[in-house]
């Protein structure tokens, strides 16, 4: 019985590496060359075996087509849960499949960096529908290391997408003369709009205080108001006459 080649489909060679034909393997070896991944070993095989080379083409055409993932990932094997690849390249050798790739293809990553996907932009993926194709990317030549604080600013979380603005909320610019920094968290404030507020919140207090102090003036003396005790001042010792 001949098993269909798992990229072309073709019954025609019995033979089969992988699931694939010998044709469609040896295509898949050629690729692995020309990233450097050593194909003769078993898990780059396993690896390659793994990936779609025909992925969608990201808003920079020049990096080429993404190379998706197509095993597990790293919230189950449902890629509907927008997680990322993930490789058992031996017995206790776990990784994200394209933090393996990158370490395969440059070298160890330096503690506390993260490997971004430069074929991933935020704003061109918020609106597409269901997960994000690029988190399955596992194309090196679409990789690359930054720290977490750069890694995040090219993300679509709410403290990046703020720290883009080039204007507050409320319509005030960003220059260095109204923007306050916060010394221990780093984030941006508008000096303009803390005025405002400070200036707000002294009316209110003063508003309030005045009420207070005309409520005091027109209630009549009560109780509370008379004193416990009287205190009367000595009187001068009266100047007897000299004798």
């Amino acid at each position: 019985m001949n098993l269909a080649c798992s990229d072309c489909g073709t019954t025609a060679d019995g033979r089969r590496r992988l699931g694939r034909c010998v044709p469609c393997y040896n295509d898949v070896l050629a690729m692995g060359e020309r990233v450097r991944i050593i194909v003769r070993g078993l898990p780059g095989r396993r690896f390659l075996a793994k990936v779609d080379f025909n992925g969608p083409v990201p808003y920079d055409a020049s990096l080429g087509p993404c190379w998706l993932w197509t095993g597990a990932t790293s919230k189950g094997d449902r890629q509907d849960e927008n997680g990322y690849g993930w490789f058992r390249a031996g017995p206790g050798e776990s990784a994200y499949a394209h933090r393996w790739i990158w370490e395969h293809c440059n070298g160890p990553i330096p503690d506390g960096y993260h490997v971004d996907h430069k074929c991933h932009e935020w704003w061109i993926c918020a609106l597409e529908e269901g997960p994000c194709e690029h988190r399955l990317c596992v194309n090196p030549e679409h990789l690359q290391v930054l720290t977490p604080a750069e890694n995040n600013a090219r993300s679509g979380s709410p403290s990046a997408i703020n720290a883009r603005k080039d204007e507050c909320d409320h319509g005030h610019e960003f220059t260095p003369e109204n923007t306050y920094i916060h010394p221990k968290r780093g984030t941006r404030h508008c000096i303009a709009c803390q005025r405002e507020n400070a200036a707000r919140y002294e009316a209110k207090r003063g508003m309030v205080l005045g009420s207070a102090a005309k409520r005091r003036a027109s209630r009549s003396p009560g109780p509370a108001d008379r004193p416990l005790f009287e205190i009367v001042p000595d009187l001068p010792t009266a100047t007897r006459p000299l004798s």
